[in-house]
């Protein structure tokens, strides 16, 4: 397998030509979705509470729209929409029939998608006429959105307004192929498929919509299920020497569920923090082996017989699968986590399987096998 890495990024870009006087199509180039993990659950937390804050003390009053055909694509036209920076909180995405609220920001980028759901900013701004582009990782808040069907709603809030968009449908398509832009509002959600990946992938799974209900009047938005912050204890000095995807070869798999996790978890954050503690755990745990720090193993991880790991450089370590997480939640609750990898050391492979807990927010190393 080849290793997967955060560092690629491709270009988004946007051509437009012309078609009819009523309308301005195009050609939309998806973005391309690296993997990157987030920066805190509490950052996507934060988020969406600013999101809730901005709409709800939006003062806009006017009417609100919904059965007018050509009343929609009017006000839609005539929508004054605010200049937003990268980074900046634009709303929120609501999803009813998956139970998802997700903080949109402006911008596509690593640090966007880090923690929220992004607005592509060479895309329409949602609810003005045109193709507007919301991107996500897929195994957080885009994680379902295979379940949509036609006629499903996805809502936009924002501080300008509050934008319906019903499902007309969805497909899998390559990484760059284009998407039409249309001469009346529409939404396009974008996320790399499959949607348990947990790496850069070469497909993307996109969902249609159209506009058919607006309201610039204030909204008020019940609040979200709160994220949660998942840590592991790990000594300083393994720590600095960098335990991340970034400064480690670790081909990353698939994140899959036991149990039976509520939507408000696995469309989240949630799963980022929990599956980032697996990796930390399993990293600290070969970086203290490799250093032959005994002190820092008994700290990381229980006793094992045999320890494949002790004493041999990192880079002589070869890998022979991903690195797939089990993650075992009860609604919102994470109990416990499994992550698997077969590796190969000094010409002999070993498949490593690691169990941990949660207790509250900590989650701890409780079990190593080595097969």
């Amino acid at each position: 397998m080849k290793l997967y890495n955060n560092r690629h990024h491709s270009r988004r870009s946007i051509f437009f030509w012309i078609g009819s006087f009523l309308s301005l199509a195009g050609v939309l180039v998806l973005s391309s979705i690296p993997f990157f993990y987030f920066r805190s659950a509490i950052v996507g937390k934060h988020l969406l509470l600013t999101a809730q804050t901005l709409v709800s003390s939006s003062s806009a009053k006017e009417n609100s729209i919904t059965s007018n055909a050509y009343a929609v694509p009017t006000i839609s036209a005539g929508l004054n929409v605010p200049v937003f920076n990268t980074g900046q909180v634009i709303g929120e995405v609501v999803v009813p029939n998956l139970s998802l609220q997700a903080p949109l920001v402006q911008g596509t980028g690593p640090s966007q998608l880090e923690s929220a759901v992004g607005h592509l900013v060479t895309s329409v701004m949602p609810g003005k006429p045109g193709t507007t582009l919301i991107a996500a990782h897929n195994a957080t808040w885009f994680r379902h959105i295979n379940r949509l069907k036609t006629g499903d709603v996805i809502q936009v809030k924002t501080t300008y307004g509050t934008f319906n968009f019903q499902v007309t449908s969805s497909k899998v398509v390559k990484t760059g192929e284009s998407v039409r832009n249309s001469s009346d509002s529409s939404i396009v959600l974008e996320s790399c498929y499959p949607l348990n990946a947990l790496y850069l992938t070469p497909y993307r799974f996109l969902v249609y919509g159209k506009l058919v209900h607006l309201s610039s009047t204030a909204v008020t938005v019940a609040n979200p299920a709160s994220d949660t912050n998942y840590y592991v204890t790990i000594p300083q000095k393994i720590v600095d020497e960098g335990l991340t995807l970034n400064t480690n070869t670790l081909p990353m798999g698939t994140l899959t569920y036991t149990g039976k996790p509520a939507n408000s978890f696995t469309q989240s954050n949630n799963a980022w923090s929990a599956t980032h503690a697996m990796i930390e755990l399993y990293l600290g745990w070969i970086h203290a082996s490799s250093d032959k720090d005994l002190t820092a193993i008994d700290a990381i991880a229980p006793k094992v017989s045999v320890n494949p790991f002790f004493g041999v450089k990192l880079p002589r370590i070869q890998y022979f699968s991903a690195y797939n997480v089990a993650l075992h939640v009860q609604e919102e609750q994470l109990m416990s986590a499994t992550s698997t990898v077969q590796v190969g050391i000094n010409g002999k492979t070993y498949t490593i399987v690691l169990t941990a807990h949660a207790y509250g927010h900590k989650v701890k190393l409780t079990q190593i096998e080595i097969k």
